[in-house]
């Protein structure tokens, strides 16, 4: 996200600032009621939220939200069950409690926002490969899809972004095993397989694209085939290079936002989408 913004600043006429960070507010950046804290240990998880300023008034709301994996308790707030008396009973369900980072992100933090993201990019990394196995990993995917599906606005699109191919020879010997290639492979697969279901049901919602009841979901795109023959491209093994990460967020601007006016680069969009499509293959 962070070169997504820089590469929206480069364009004529578009000014982007870092309207407001996690890291400066804690917990009063989500404005959800008692929000907590669990454990901490992703240095580059934090959350922030930016805006980038265009030719003509064109404005764009870009918004990064911490989730090292598919389910677990880094953001949530306190217990609340009705038999502690600590319930609002105007509200419905009464007690709605979010005790992980996936309810308290789709269900409380986005749910009160005035205006529903128009697309929202899931990328998968390697942090969970690290602690769960693969049936594990499957079952917590399905139930934050399941998340997913039920509170998202009709209106959003969702895409799924696989993680990259790990080069093992950069990495320290203990994380080797947890974050091997075919660990990420493993992962990967089980995002298709899960996801697929959903883009069979956005496909065939297309034909009648103006009565939208639900989200729509488009296939996920392929980081791992693309770097597996480039281990240049990493850093220590897992993290990427800067001008990696670039070429990345020009893919995602050229799919999500075209070419149009006001937002097109010196080079115009042609040289964007091939970057796409040189990326970022459907899988």
């Amino acid at each position: 996200m962070r070169a997504m913004l820089r590469l929206l600043g480069r364009l004529p006429g578009v000014e982007c600032t870092v309207a407001t960070e996690e890291a400066a507010l804690n917990a009063a950046y989500y404005n959800v009621s008692d929000a907590q804290f669990g454990r901490q240990d992703c240095n580059g998880c934090t959350s922030f939220r930016s805006v980038c300023q265009g030719p003509s008034g064109r404005r764009v709301v870009i918004e990064f939200l911490r989730m090292e994996f598919v389910l677990d308790s880094e953001l949530a707030a306190p217990m609340r069950i009705h038999w502690d008396n600590n319930c609002d009973f105007t509200q419905s369900p009464p007690c709605k409690w979010f005790w992980n980072s996936q309810q308290f992100l789709f269900e409380g933090y986005l749910k009160q926002r005035r205006l529903p993201p128009d697309h929202i990019h899931v990328f998968q990394n390697m942090h969970d490969c690290s602690r769960r196995s693969p049936a594990d990993f499957r079952r917590d995917l399905s139930w934050f899809l399941d998340v997913l599906d039920t509170n998202l606005h009709p209106g959003t699109n969702v895409y799924f972004w696989e993680a990259p191919h790990p080069t093992g020879s950069k990495q320290p010997d203990q994380w080797r095993n947890v974050t091997s290639p075919a660990c990420m492979r493993r992962m990967n697969d089980a995002v298709k397989r899960a996801v697929a279901p959903f883009l069979e049901r956005t496909a065939a919602a297309a034909a009648n694209a103006s009565a939208r009841e639900q989200a729509w979901w488009y296939a996920t795109f392929d980081l791992f085939g693309p770097t597996g023959g480039r281990p240049d491209l990493s850093e220590d093994g897992v993290h990427m290079r800067g001008d990696w990460y670039e070429t990345l967020a020009r893919a995602l601007v050229a799919g999500t936002c075209g070419s149009g006016p006001g937002w097109r680069g010196s080079r115009g969009g042609s040289q964007e989408s091939g970057d796409a499509t040189r990326l970022a293959r459907r899988a």
